[in-house]
């Protein structure tokens, strides 16, 4: 009766044993998972503020103060008026002064920026845009565009994309990109180099 006790005594401790260690991996692992997202959540926020504080902030200081930033690129300007037919329907990500919107009549320009202060905000028209030509304006952010898939014909996105500040963030952004465009559709990127001579991507 004795050794019965002993051995049931025994067989209960290694039964113990075995319920706690996965409990302790599966706390490991939550642990680590914790530790994991709170540093993408670190890493994000820096990037996000670090956007903020050298674009965002910088354009906005631009658009008070200017209303303009550069004039119309002739690669640019042809790209509108040679890849697109009558009515197609294009966005251009990160208008700014919107000074492309409405360079081609024959196409429909949907303009998207993330510095709302391009915009005259009382009377909601365009700066630096004689046409009488009424587009859209979307506030938005390229790395989550509020459009549905295959939606455009084409996408304009002139000195935006350097803007963000990680590889992962770029991505996701050009994904989009391609994710808002009918299969076939025309896309031109253009980015600035570290010497500062201009990439186009077409």
């Amino acid at each position: 009766m004795k050794v019965m006790n002993e051995e049931n005594e025994i067989n209960c401790n290694y039964s113990s044993e075995l319920n706690e260690s996965p409990k302790k991996q599966y706390q490991n692992q939550q642990q680590q998972q914790q530790e994991q997202l709170s540093e993408m959540m670190t890493a994000a926020s820096r990037c996000l503020a670090l956007e903020q504080a050298y674009v965002h902030d910088v354009y906005s200081e631009i658009a008070r103060e200017c209303g303009a930033c550069s004039p119309v690129r002739s690669h640019i300007k042809q790209f509108l008026f040679d890849e697109f037919e009558f009515g197609s329907l294009l966005m251009d990500i990160g208008c700014g002064d919107c000074k492309y919107l409405n360079l081609n009549a024959d196409i429909f320009t949907v303009g998207l920026e993330r510095c709302e202060d391009w915009f005259h905000k009382e009377e909601n028209v365009i700066r630096n845009n004689s046409s009488n030509c009424c587009n859209d304006l979307l506030i938005a952010d390229l790395v989550y565009l509020p459009i549905r898939d295959e939606f455009f014909d084409g996408v304009l996105c002139c000195g935006v994309l350097h803007h963000l500040s990680t590889t992962e963030r770029r991505i996701r952004a050009l994904n989009e990109m391609c994710r808002i465009m009918k299969i076939g559709g025309k896309l031109m990127i253009t980015v600035w180099a570290f010497e500062g001579r201009e990439v186009n991507c077409h």
